[in-house]
């Protein structure tokens, strides 16, 4: 019992228990900053999920000086294994943003000034410290990128435990003699929490599935593949309640003339024009990098939704979408079918609840079809009425 203490060092196991808490804070104040917006762009984010991921590891060690008060290797490099680990863990889990590999570098530079405060600094301590954070931090840039595989395979665990091994046994003869001990502790506790987190990963990646299935199934059109008016419904009411989006553009777009299209060339070929409209406007808006939401509410009719954006600007963005899908080639069944499209735009300002939104838009959709079909409608709202897009072909 006591070589096993020795090996893995002063209670373990008290310690082990901890990480999972502490992985849930990361997660749950990530998802709320995630939920309140507060990632306002990449720098913002950036320093919100480094400063919180930072936070929790510096309470994880926190608890651990508490819990091993006496350490023969000092309060700062002491369970600085389980540090590693306890990061490994959570780039293999929890996290997934963008830009994660770097979040851990403020709390590598943290910990540097940390060790040159208790212990100065000397050539020695200089070199081993950076290639202990450097290989440490490569590892974690490896997990980033490529966590799903990596947990593939017992070879590649039993490799990131070795890199984390080495990164901490660097780290301990920056300041103290190598203890063998102290290395066969530190590769077996890496080697077996990334065995359990593989198990975890399974199970999570499994729900995760479930999840996407469900998610689909509730909020995807069979169709067309794209959102449903389930999703436009609970996305109307989360921009009306919310306090962050001042404004936003709405549109709705239906298919010129489909009842003939339908009458004339058969129902699976009016299934195959919502389709390919669908994946021509998403199309689109990617190029652009249009961050708009599109949702099919019935039958032919679907809806744009663009946040933070003005109708003058989405009017652009439509005229264009008009003019593509009336010069693109929809063939099915050897027929090609001639395509156009009508849109109404409105720019909606706090005050107008979902149902006023959509009978405004509506209206707009109504005049453009009026005008001659094939274009785009918008009006200022309390203002004089503006141009009329309507794309001659």
């Amino acid at each position: 019992m006591n070589y096993i203490n020795e090996v893995l060092g002063n209670h373990f196991f008290i310690k082990l228990f901890l990480i999972p808490s502490i992985l849930g804070g990361i997660y749950i104040s990530k998802n709320i900053i995630y939920k309140n917006q507060l990632n306002v762009n990449k720098y913002v984010a950036y320093l919100l999920y480094s400063s919180n991921f930072a936070l929790w590891i510096f309470i994880l060690k926190m608890l651990y000086i508490e819990i091993n008060q006496v350490s023969e290797y000092g309060y700062l490099l002491s369970d600085v294994s389980l540090l590693f680990i306890a990061i490994a863990v959570d780039y293999f889990i929890v996290s997934s943003y963008q830009f994660i590999e770097f979040t851990v570098i403020p709390l590598l530079l943290g910990f540097c000034l940390f060790y040159a405060f208790s212990y100065g600094l000397n050539i020695k301590s200089i070199i081993f410290i950076g290639i202990s954070l450097i290989t440490f931090w490569l590892t974690l840039y490896v997990i980033s990128k490529y966590k799903a595989s990596l947990m593939d395979s017992m070879f590649n665990i039993a490799l990131i435990s070795f890199s984390i091994w080495f990164s901490d046994i660097m780290l301990s003869i920056s300041k103290f003699p190598f203890n063998l001990i102290y290395s066969i502790g530190v590769f077996f506790k890496t080697f077996m929490i990334l065995l359990f987190s593989k198990f975890l990963f399974s199970i999570i990646s499994s729900i995760v599935e479930d999840y996407s299935k469900f998610k689909k199934y509730t909020y995807i059109d069979a169709l067309t593949n794209v959102y449903n008016r389930r999703k436009f419904e609970e996305v109307m009411e989360e921009i009306t309640k919310s306090d962050r989006v001042k404004k936003y553009s709405l549109v709705i777009f239906d298919v010129d003339h489909f009842k003939e299209i339908n009458d004339t060339f058969g129902h699976n070929s009016g299934d195959y024009v919502l389709r390919e409209i669908c994946y021509l406007v998403e199309k689109f808006l990617r190029e652009v990098e249009e961050n708009g939401q599109l949702f099919r509410y019935g039958g032919d009719e679907f809806f744009l939704i663009f946040r933070n954006r003005s109708g003058s600007e989405i009017k652009k963005v439509m005229d264009q979408i008009v003019r593509k899908i009336s010069v693109a080639r929809f063939n099915k069944d050897s027929y090609e079918i001639n395509v156009t499209i009508s849109a109404g735009i409105s720019e909606i300002r706090e005050g107008m609840n979902m149902e006023q939104a959509i009978s405004y838009v509506d209206n707009n959709l109504y005049i453009a079809k009026s005008k001659g079909k094939n274009g785009s409608y918008y009006d200022k709202k309390n203002r004089d009425t503006e141009q009329i897009g309507s794309v001659k072909i």
